[in-house]
């Protein structure tokens, strides 16, 4: 497993964001919870660095985000979360 700069004022915000949930990000999260995906969990809602990962396996290196309509009008915000996790060594999907 790799280690992932965890920040810790983000916490409420994630917690929050799981409570939120869109229907795809619920569906994602029954798939990927069930059985736990050949071995490897993912978790929702991570916080890393200044940003908060949709979907992050830490084993595989793996970061999937969930674009939304409220990613309509942030694409470079997007695109700034990406290169940062990318930085990082992660893989990202992205799904929209």
């Amino acid at each position: 497993m790799r280690f992932l700069p965890y920040n810790p004022r983000l916490r409420t915000l994630a917690r929050d964001l799981r409570k939120r949930s869109t229907l795809a990000e619920v569906l994602l999260s029954r798939h990927l919870r069930c059985g736990q995906r050949m071995g490897h969990d993912f978790h929702r809602q991570k916080p890393i660095l200044e940003w908060i990962a949709d979907f992050c396996c830490p084993a595989l290196g793996l970061v999937i985000e969930i674009d939304g309509e409220s990613h309509r009008f942030r694409s470079d915000e997007d695109r700034e979360k990406q290169a940062a996790f990318e930085n990082l060594g992660l893989t990202v999907l992205r799904f929209g």
